[in-house]
C-alpha cells in the first residue's frame, strides 16, 4: 500500500462487509473516474474514512479485499507483477482494469468446496458458472463448469460448457439444462 498510494490508482479496501477509501485520495479518485469513464461502472459504493491508508499501515486489521483500479495498463502489469513475485496474496481481476488482492486461501472455489463438504456434495457433483478471471480459480475447482457465452476467452477454454450470455439467461439456461 505504501508503494500504490501516490500512483494513479483507485484503492479500495473490504472489511467489515463493507467497501472503504482514504478520504483524501476522494480528488484523485474522481480525476480518474472523470478521466476514464468506463471505470465508473466498476465501483463499489464506499464509505470515505480519514488517513485509512496509515491506519492500515500502522496498525494493520484484518481485511476481506483490497480492490485496485486502474486507467493505465501498463501500470496495472506492474503492481500486478510486483503482487505475484511476492506471492503473499492471491492476486485476480474482475476485468481489465482492475486487480483483486485476498487471502491465498479466500478464493471462490475454496468456499464451492466447503459449502458442498458441509451439504455432504462430492465435489465432482459440484458446477460453478463464471465469466471472468476471478473465475478461473472456481471453474477449476468445481466438477463441472461453465462459462457465460459473454466470459473472456481465457474463461472459455477452460470451461466443459458455454452458454448463452447474460442478456440471454445463460444462467439459468445452463442451470436447467445441467442441475435439473
Amino acid at each position: 500500500l505504501k508503494k500504490l498510494r501516490d500512483l494513479p490508482v483507485i484503492i479500495e479496501l473490504f472489511f467489515n462487509g463493507s467497501c472503504y477509501a482514504d478520504k483524501g485520495h476522494s480528488e484523485k479518485m474522481q480525476s480518474i473516474l472523470d478521466a476514464f469513464p468506463d471505470i465508473a461502472r466498476f465501483q463499489t459504493p464506499r464509505i470515505f474514512k480519514e488517513n485509512l491508508l496509515d491506519q492500515l499501515i500502522s496498525n494493520p486489521f484484518p481485511l476481506e479485499k483490497i480492490h485496485l483500479l486502474f486507467a493505465d495498463l501498463s501500470l496495472r502489469q506492474e503492481i500486478l507483477d510486483f503482487y505475484k513475485e511476492e506471492d503473499f496474496w492471491d492476486v485476480t481481476s474482475a476485468f481489465r482494469g482492475n486487480l483483486e488482492l485476498t487471502s491465498k486461501t479466500a478464493k471462490k472455489g475454496n468456499a464451492i468446496l466447503k459449502l458442498a463438504q458441509i451439504l455432504d456434495i462430492k465435489p465432482e457433483e459440484t458446477m460453478a458458472i463464471g465469466d471472468s478471471f476471478n473465475d478461473l480459480d472456481m471453474l477449476n475447482a468445481v466438477g463441472f463448469s461453465v462459462a457465460m457465452g459473454n466470459a473472456e476467452p481465457e474463461v472459455k477454454e477452460i470451461a466443459d460448457f458455454i452458454t448463452k450470455s447474460n442478456d440471454e439467461d445463460g444462467v439459468a439456461y445452463a442451470i436447467e439444462k445441467f442441475a435439473f
